[in-house]
């Protein structure tokens, strides 16, 4: 789900931020986004609901599959409001809107994990409820916060026009995504579940990891923007800046290799530390790539507009 809605994003995510920053009829872009979220979104879990209603006798997990693309869907049609907070650099705004749906999954899950009734049904409501309050409180500060209105209009021309800007960013979108969750997916196929577990957990910490790349990367695009369409490029603030990216990644890179198995076997008791001491420290090896890459990723996306 996480791929897929991903793929239907089409890579406009980061031109619509681009737009905003360069105030290019901003409102517009946000209202041809927020449609083209709608049109895919429903169109794909149209289709995942087709499914389920012409074949029976699917398996029991396709059930499942709809519960969680309930939830997924709504995130996906939150991302309009917070790029739009991005290119408008109300960071505030935004990492209000972007940790709403996890501080609601953490409040829920600690108060069934006191009342002793964590299962597989009462994790997958907690999830479609947090996501879903994303989508509505995001709506509602963006709404009163950003000073922009939101208004739907469908325009095709500009639409089809839009979609055409977008495709550079669509053969990477299309890649990245099909890549990124291929290792879960191929240990599924190839492992056992209790492999699958430990790469899953150890995965989802490296993301932690990645927090402070999380913090900067919204704030390039506008950067980017202002300066390529100012035509002042501060060279010299430019190498500062990746200096101090490698510096943050190799220390995390550090701290991750030295401190993955003290603790994270004292909070597992034993489960997920020792046991992915090699994932972790390959994993932790791609972090100056990524932060290399969002950088130059960034740069020329902005030189290429």
């Amino acid at each position: 789900m996480l791929a897929v809605f991903n793929i239907l994003s089409c890579g406009m995510d980061q031109l619509i931020v681009k737009k905003i920053a360069a105030d290019d009829h901003k409102e517009s872009a946000l209202s041809l986004y927020i449609t083209h979220t709608l049109i895919t979104g429903l169109l794909f879990y149209g289709l995942l609901l087709a499914g389920y209603l012409l074949f029976p006798n699917l398996p029991q997990v396709y059930g499942l599959l709809l519960l969680v693309g309930i939830g997924k869907l709504m995130i996906y049609l939150s991302t309009p409001y917070k790029q739009a907070a991005n290119g408008l650099e109300r960071f505030r705004l935004m990492a209000r809107l972007s940790v709403i749906s996890n501080f609601v999954r953490c409040v829920c899950l600690v108060v069934a994990l006191l009342l002793h009734s964590i299962d597989l049904s009462v994790i997958v409501a907690i999830f479609i409820i947090g996501d879903t309050l994303e989508f509505i409180i995001g709506f509602t500060l963006f709404k009163t916060k950003a000073q922009m209105p939101v208004r739907l209009k469908w325009d095709g021309p500009n639409y089809f026009n839009l979609i055409r800007e977008a495709l550079p960013q669509m053969g990477v979108v299309l890649i990245t995504s099909s890549l990124a969750r291929f290792d879960w997916i191929f240990i599924g196929f190839m492992l056992s579940s209790i492999k699958l577990a430990e790469y899953s957990f150890a995965y989802k910490l490296f993301e932690i990891a990645t927090l402070p790349l999380l913090a900067i990367a919204p704030l390039l695009i506008p950067g980017f923007t202002k300066m390529f369409k100012q035509g002042v490029i501060n060279i010299a603030g430019l190498k500062f800046l990746i200096r101090v990216e490698m510096i943050v990644a190799a220390f995390t890179v550090l701290l991750l290799n030295i401190y993955w198995s003290p603790i994270i076997d004292w909070v597992t008791q034993g489960k997920y530390g020792a046991v992915n001491v090699n994932t972790i420290f390959i994993l932790s090896l791609c972090l100056p790539l990524l932060y290399r890459r969002i950088f130059c990723g960034r740069s020329s996306l902005r030189r290429g507009a």
